[in-house]
């Protein structure tokens, strides 16, 4: 009689565990959601721009569609000169497989060109110190902390400088699981670094570079951009200055440093970053330099290099309007490290 009354309260305390771990879980979706829904409300406040934007530019949001369960959020960053458009295929993919997509349209970028014919971007907003890419990069760590479940970043160019910005800036409680670098700028090649040096010497001493001398300092993506991809939808800018090169350089110095720095608390973040072969404006050595200090100190950390030729934008549509198939293959490899946690080998 006594084992069957011990074994009648196992019973029901066993039951009760049960139930117990139902109603944790269930809580713990509802909060997950409440957070959520408080994340989309701040979204609003955190990243809206102070000035009217072009088409293609307003900070993305993307939600998860019914149906599927949510794993977490991904935010994005795109380049110099382009607008959170860059990544609208990569985040219906991404909200596909279970994922919140959240893309901010970088300091300074995205204004309305002040003529169109000749186009005259307003760029009088672009950041000239690095210490404004710094805060926004510290602004949208804090509000990405507030994710419960996984937090992964993407970046391309200046975007995925940000992206290991804001992984050096997440809270020891909050990291981020994955981080995706894409063609990062730590550094910018010797060509570019040239060409600027000459434009600026052009600004300053206009008897040696006559007809093309400009005292402001402005650099044109030109007919490339003016008269093939913006007709083809992309959204952005075609100019800067030199004076804005200077400070992504500067501001790329100093995450490289902070990264360096820091490499031994990032152990909880895999890393990967990938390179194009024939890159004429970011340099790779910086990139390889990083990978390697972090797979010393026991951070997991990949590069893929690209062995046929890409341009610096690979990774957009908009910038990239020719076709390419072997994008594709690269594409859902990256879009596989972030979603499984896995470095699959880019399709050829």
């Amino acid at each position: 009689m006594k084992r069957l009354k011990v074994l009648a309260i196992l019973v029901v305390l066993f039951s009760q565990s049960c139930t117990f771990r139902s109603f944790d879980s269930a809580t713990k979706s509802e909060t997950d959601e409440g957070i959520r829904a408080e994340m989309t409300s701040n979204w609003k406040v955190v990243s809206q721009p102070t000035y009217k934007v072009q088409k293609g530019c307003e900070p993305l949001h993307l939600k998860v569609p019914a149906g599927v369960r949510t794993k977490g959020s991904i935010m994005m960053f795109h380049g110099l000169s382009a607008c959170p458009q860059q990544y609208e295929i990569w985040g219906e993919k991404l909200t596909a497989l279970g994922y919140q997509i959240f893309v901010p349209l970088l300091p300074g970028h995205g204004k309305v060109p002040l003529q169109t014919e000749p186009r005259k971007d307003d760029i009088s907003e672009l950041p000239l110190q690095p210490v404004k890419f710094d805060d926004f990069a510290e602004k949208m760590a804090r509000f990405f902390a507030k994710e419960p479940q996984e937090r992964l970043l993407l970046g391309t160019s200046l975007g995925g400088t940000y992206a290991l910005d804001v992984a050096s800036q997440m809270p020891s409680d909050a990291p981020v699981q994955r981080v995706a670098a894409l063609v990062p700028m730590l550094g910018i090649t010797n060509l570019l670094s040239l060409g600027v040096v000459l434009y600026k010497t052009c600004a300053h001493l206009p008897i040696i570079c006559g007809k093309y001398s400009n005292n402001q300092n402005i650099l044109n993506f030109g007919d490339g951009c003016e008269k093939v991809e913006m007709p083809k939808g992309r959204a952005g800018y075609c100019q800067f200055m030199t004076q804005h090169v200077d400070a992504m350089v500067d501001y790329s110095k100093q995450i490289q440093k902070k990264l360096n720095a820091l490499a031994k608390s990032l152990k909880s973040t895999k890393f990967l970053f990938i390179m194009g072969d024939g890159d004429l404006v970011v340099s790779r050595e910086p990139v390889f330099a990083l990978s390697k200090e972090f797979e010393r100190v026991g951070v997991s950390s990949k590069v893929w290099s690209l062995e046929k030729p890409a341009a610096h934008s690979l990774m957009s549509p908009y910038d990239e309007p020719f076709v390419k198939p072997w994008l594709n293959g690269l594409t859902d490899s990256a879009m596989g490290f972030l979603a499984k946690s896995v470095y699959l080998n880019p399709a050829p």
